[in-house]
């Protein structure tokens, strides 16, 4: 059995909540304890939703998240695999991973996944279109957020104590919204990315070993070959 922590409070019904937010991943809590998926009339998983406190007594639980993006716990949605396992139900997984933002532990030996971790990135690799992962481990993609600002900060902070200028900006996108500003300096010429060293430009390459850590998902968790958690 597996648990998944909610860290979402506060939740009036906390069943409605993650069946709702697991609607686009094609998966809904069923009102008798089954695990409903799109497409499929039966399943080999069963559930049940337990409150905050259930399983304090164990050493994975915590009330609230380091991470100051993620909000207290709400419950745990406990997955029994019956006659067929996580492994293939990737979806359901990442859904969980992604709507719950907390612990997954296996509860037969405690083993425990975080799903927001604090994670090094080389920075060279993050600040085009397809940086962060798509943007996907990214926990929005709202510029609006306090989250978007702390990241940017993060990013910008550790440029310039490696001796770099450059202005990022975020920009509401389907893939990484936190780019390298750049300007055409010459009339129908290239966009430039604005990145200075001592006062000279230099290509963004440049920036490659520049580390920062930055609160985000884990999907690593999720690869169902790194052991058998999942089994």
């Amino acid at each position: 059995m597996f648990a998944f922590a909610i860290m979402a409070a506060p939740v009036d019904d906390l069943r409605a909540w993650v069946s709702d937010k697991l609607a686009p991943y094609g998966y809904a809590l069923g009102d008798g304890g089954e695990v409903i998926e799109r497409g499929r009339e039966f399943n080999g998983l069963r559930y049940r939703v337990d409150g905050p406190d259930v399983h304090a007594a164990r050493p994975w639980h915590v009330a609230r998240s380091r991470c100051p993006f993620v909000g207290p716990l709400a419950g745990y949605v406990t997955i029994e695999p019956v006659w067929e396992t996580l492994v293939e139900h990737r979806e359901l997984r990442l859904g969980l991973l992604r709507e719950g933002r907390g612990v997954i532990a296996r509860l037969d030996d405690d083993r425990a996944l975080a799903a927001v971790a604090l994670r090094r990135f080389d920075v060279r690799w993050q600040l085009g279109k397809y940086g962060f992962e798509d943007g996907d481990c990214l926990l929005t993609r709202d510029g609006d957020m306090p989250y978007a600002a702390d990241v940017g900060d993060r990013v910008d902070a550790a440029i310039r104590a490696a001796g770099f200028d450059v202005e990022t900006t975020w920009t509401p996108t389907c893939h990484n919204p936190l780019r390298v500003r750049d300007e055409q300096l010459v009339h129908d010429g290239p966009l430039l990315p604005l990145v200075w060293r001592d006062g000279v430009r230099v290509e963004v390459a440049a920036l490659h070993g520049v580390e920062v850590e930055i609160w985000a998902y884990d999907f690593d968790v999720l690869d169902d070959e790194a052991d058998d958690f999942w089994r």
